[in-house]
């Protein structure tokens, strides 16, 4: 299983957040769900839109092209992409993206003897600025 979590870096963060008023928090929350989905979202994106060139085999009566190694895996038939869920533990201002299809771990990790790495989870937060949305969740918190 691979997977992306989302916890902000500081308890000192966790522990002011279950200082503020409920409908603050439940602001918070919604908004890490939201960038959960966001990254969830970006993810899919790339494996669809990878640049193809790769090693091309058989599947059936079509030829596959794999991505080129170093991005994002290229999609075939959509299981893995199909897979990747959001997970929530709200009490501790945590959510996770993430794919429990077996191969995922060797995509996203050093590959195999066969195979390069595509890259995963370092494709799930880019131009996503984090901090600043859960800033920006608690202003509107204040202001419900």
């Amino acid at each position: 299983m691979i997977k992306m979590e989302i916890k902000p870096k500081l308890d000192t963060f966790v522990s002011t957040m279950k200082k503020l008023p409920k409908k603050i928090q439940n602001e918070a929350k919604r908004e890490l769900v939201d960038i959960a989905t966001d990254m969830k979202n970006q993810i899919i994106e790339k494996m669809q839109r990878t640049p193809r060139g790769g090693d091309g085999y058989k599947r059936g009566k079509k030829i596959y092209f794999a991505s080129l190694p170093g991005n994002a895996p290229a999609t075939d038939g959509g299981d893995l992409w199909n897979s990747f869920e959001i997970a929530k533990r709200m009490s501790g201002f945590t959510v996770e993206v993430g794919t429990n299809v077996f191969y995922a771990k060797y995509l996203d990790g050093k590959g195999t003897k066969k195979m390069a790495p595509r890259p995963i989870k370092a494709n799930m937060i880019e131009n996503i600025d984090i901090e600043k949305r859960i800033r920006d969740a608690v202003a509107r918190g204040f202001k419900l």
